[in-house]
């Protein structure tokens, strides 16, 4: 058991400094202990998970909105496109930082009673919001992002926050970082 926490530990190392394939290579060595408990083994296939959808990310950069629009901000400012198109202003999403969400899960790892938890930051934006976000950061006018808005609602569930109160209580949890953080930190990195 000490094995899989000491590879869990260097898989969330890895994962901090975005090397995936070696997070991913780690959380599939602590699959492999038998002693292990089934809660542990789900959380561990959700890792494993997490992880691929990163590496998936990474390699797909373009497909991702917060990405999109950095990328396409910055040309814009280089004079290489107009105008920034996007399918839709009105879907809400529950948008927090990687780092917290490795965090939480390791401490959720380290509670001897499982539970059921909603793992989200609590903090909801508009696709709207986040595009005005943008704006703001790269001075842009708001003429510049162009809405389609094709997507079909009248079927759709609509969510407007998720609840996290139980997974905040649990751990202790003071806040979250804030989307325009979250901005700020992929637009340092991309530097």
């Amino acid at each position: 058991m000490n094995n899989s926490k000491n590879l869990i530990a260097k898989a969330k190392k890895f994962y901090l400094k975005k090397s995936f394939f070696e997070a991913k290579t780690c959380l599939l060595q602590a699959l492999k202990n038998p002693q292990l408990n089934e809660t542990l083994k789900m959380s561990l296939y959700i890792l494993v998970s997490d992880v691929c959808y990163k590496i998936n990310e990474f390699e797909n950069a373009e497909k991702y909105l917060l990405k999109y629009l950095i990328s396409s901000c910055k040309k814009i400012k280089e004079k290489k496109i107009k105008k920034i198109v996007v399918k839709d202003s009105r879907p809400i999403r529950d948008f927090g930082c990687a780092k917290d969400y490795v965090t939480y899960f390791h401490q959720l790892m380290q509670i001897k009673q499982p539970s059921d938890f909603v793992i989200a930051s609590g903090n909801s934006y508009s696709v709207k919001q986040i595009t005005d976000i943008y704006r703001k950061k790269f001075n842009l006018s708001a003429n510049v992002i162009n809405f389609k808005n094709e997507l079909n609602f009248k079927n759709l569930f609509k969510t407007r926050r998720a609840n996290n109160n139980k997974l905040m209580k649990t751990l202790k949890i003071r806040s979250t970082k804030k989307l325009p953080d979250v901005i700020d930190t992929m637009i340092i990195d991309l530097k």
